[in-house]
């Protein structure tokens, strides 16, 4: 099993993937937009009593940056897929970022398989459905529930988060990695 761990963000602009990403890793809110390329952050941590580094992928949330996202998505080990709760039309793109980690990841399984070598794990990677800024209540254009309703029929995990709080941001991507983790160990008992 690896020491290390990629996870990578995807959502439209102005969700709060960044948000995400830094007060996990920095322990700070990042107040104000600025559009993401990408950025990458790191952060030690112990997962399941044993210690990693995560690698997080912070996505451009914009279609002119679909080929790069893929690119992240190709290296990516676990996926937070964010919208949110004060944007129901970011909501409405999720299904489109799930079907695109899907098909990438299938993409990658069928390259492996056609390349014969045991070195090449099975592309299982875990995506996670993530609500942001749930500290803005009054502003909510989305229930809980309807996340909660996604998230059955895509058959991943969900949250709701606010990086401005804290709120569940640290449980999320202690979860995720653990979860991860647990994939890893199950595919490479599978060889």
């Amino acid at each position: 099993m690896s020491d290390k761990l990629t996870l990578v963000l995807v959502g439209d602009e102005e969700v709060g993937k960044s948000a995400l990403a830094v007060r996990f890793c920095l322990e700070q809110f990042a107040e104000g937009f600025a559009p993401t390329l990408n950025d990458s952050y790191r952060t030690r941590m112990v997962v399941d009593n044993r210690p990693c580094v995560l690698q997080i992928i912070d996505t451009a949330g914009r279609d002119e940056h679909a080929a790069l996202r893929e690119d992240y998505i190709r290296d990516g080990e676990a996926f937070i897929i964010a919208y949110s709760i004060t944007s129901r039309e970011s909501f409405s793109h999720v299904r489109a970022y799930y079907d695109n980690i899907k098909e990438v990841k299938k993409e990658m399984e069928v390259e492996n398989t056609l390349q014969l070598s045991p070195s090449k794990r099975p592309c299982r990677s875990p995506i996670t459905l993530v609500g942001t800024k749930n500290d803005l209540e009054s502003q909510r254009e989305l229930s809980f529930k309807e996340g909660r309703m996604l998230v059955e029929s895509l058959d991943c995990w969900f949250y709701e988060t606010s990086a401005k709080t804290g709120s569940d941001i640290e449980r999320t991507f202690n979860d995720v990695s653990s979860y991860t983790f647990s994939v890893e160990a199950i595919t490479e008992g599978t060889k």
